[in-house]
């Protein structure tokens, strides 16, 4: 009997999902830990036999790698492949959106009634939801350009580093040649592609080590640190991002990298899925309006424009929470920073 294939797939939740061929015969599964450099069996799966081995997300932790055995009818040891699970990239998914912001559907809906196509509303001419389509997406793309808006993109993410390992994916996966590796966001909102961490838009890198203490990373790595790059791991100082982020020094523990920065927008194609907007509807419509009416040469463009720069200012105005500046309410001087003296981990 040939040796069966062993996959394995993140699920929304973290977990992991180890998939393989059918064998009629009792499976070990085994767990090999990057971090202990030891092997161990996580698992015995009997008779019926079963194809398929959950792994909880609070038992992967560091990175692991995985393969199943069995012994067959003339007492041969079959192993299957190895298949190497990272750990995963954490986006704080809770707060992609707060508010129910209106659907694609909902506002080219809005748009035509604005423009004088109610009586066809439900059945729109040829290219008109193309074309307000358009004008929606790309009244979305100016906005998010604004300081104002992109600050409502900003998130956080994390993962925890691999002892000796430099460079990590930003954009959340990883494929080794040979070896199939999972390390994927899990974040619906936050995926792959749109809605991704911008490295442009990166405002904070740090690590958070054993202790629960936070420490600055400094941007950039001079090429002539690398002299002593592989005499020994230690306490990491700086980064630099290009196609992935490069940690320097390599971190001697397993410390939790962290990056705060925009993710941009989240998909809002034209398609069945009906996204809705990133961020606040009314002025997505009231631009994508204007600009439509402009397109058609109705002569309450200019109205619907200064109306959506009424909007704007509004928005701004509304958006300094505690950092709006009322006279004696602030403390008359700036607070010290705490100061923390790395602690040797060994």
């Amino acid at each position: 009997m040939s040796a069966p294939v062993l996959t394995a797939e993140r699920e929304d939740d973290g977990s992991i999902e180890l998939n393989w061929s059918f064998v009629n015969f009792n499976t070990m599964v085994h767990r090999y830990n990057f971090e202990t450099s030891t092997w161990s069996q996580i698992a015995l799966v009997t008779y019926p036999p079963s194809t398929t081995q959950y792994l909880d997300k609070s038992s992967i932790g560091v990175r692991t790698a995985y393969y199943i055995s069995y012994i067959d009818s003339s007492d041969a040891t079959i192993v299957s492949n190895t298949v190497t699970v990272t750990p995963q990239v954490l986006f704080n998914c809770d707060c992609m959106q707060v508010l129910p912001w209106r659907t694609l559907s909902e506002l080219r809906t809005d748009m035509m009634y604005r423009l004088g196509y109610a009586a066809v509303a439900d059945n729109p001419p040829p290219g008109m939801n193309g074309l307000l389509y358009r004008f929606l997406r790309d009244a979305q793309i100016q906005l998010s350009k604004m300081p104002k808006f992109q600050i409502q993109m900003e998130r956080f993410f994390s993962w925890t580093m691999e002892p000796g390992g430099r460079y990590y994916d930003i954009l959340g996966y990883d494929d080794v040649a040979g070896v199939a590796s999972v390390d994927q966001a899990g974040c619906n909102a936050a995926g792959a592609g749109s809605g991704s961490l911008d490295p442009n838009k990166v405002t904070f890198v740090g690590f958070e080590d054993l202790n629960g203490a936070w420490y600055r990373l400094a941007k950039g790595i001079d090429p002539l640190m690398y002299t002593r790059a592989q005499i020994s791991n230690g306490w990491p100082t700086n980064y630099e991002i290009r196609g992935c982020i490069e940690i320097f020094p390599a971190p001697q523990a397993a410390y939790t990298l962290w990056v705060k920065g925009q993710f941009g927008l989240a998909p809002f194609l034209d398609d069945s899925s009906d996204p809705s907007t990133t961020i606040d509807d009314e002025i997505v419509f009231l631009l994508a309006l204007g600009m439509a009416k402009m397109h058609y040469g109705q002569r309450d463009a200019q109205a619907v424009m200064t109306q959506a720069q009424s909007y704007i200012r509004n928005l701004v105005a509304g958006s300094h929470q505690t950092g709006r500046y009322v006279p004696r309410a602030r403390p008359a001087g700036v607070l010290t920073p705490p100061h923390f003296i790395p602690l040797d981990t060994e």
